[in-house]
C-alpha cells in the first residue's frame, strides 16, 4: 500500500516492487500521502479494510477462536 501523494514511496515504485514479488498485490490509496493513518484515518480505513477482509477470508480457521470485528 502506498499513498497516491507519497513522494518518498511513490506508487510506481511500489508497483515495480510488487511486480517483482510473486503473489504480491499493490494498492494505491487515493488522496493520501506518506502517513495515511494520520492524514485521513477514514480514507485509510477504506483502503485497508478490504485487504484485511481478503486476508481473513484466506486464513485457515482456528478451532476455538472466534474473531469478531467491532
Amino acid at each position: 500500500m502506498a499513498g497516491e501523494y507519497d513522494f518518498s514511496c511513490r506508487p510506481e515504485d511500489m508497483q515495480a516492487t510488487a511486480d517483482a514479488i510473486p503473489g504480491c498485490r499493490a494498492v494505491v490509496m487515493e488522496r493520501l500521502g506518506h502517513f495515511p493513518m494520520s492524514e485521513n484515518y477514514g480514507q485509510f480505513a477504506r483502503s485497508l479494510i478490504p485487504i484485511l477482509d481478503t486476508i481473513e477470508a484466506s486464513a485457515p480457521a482456528v478451532q476455538g477462536i472466534a474473531a469478531e470485528r467491532t
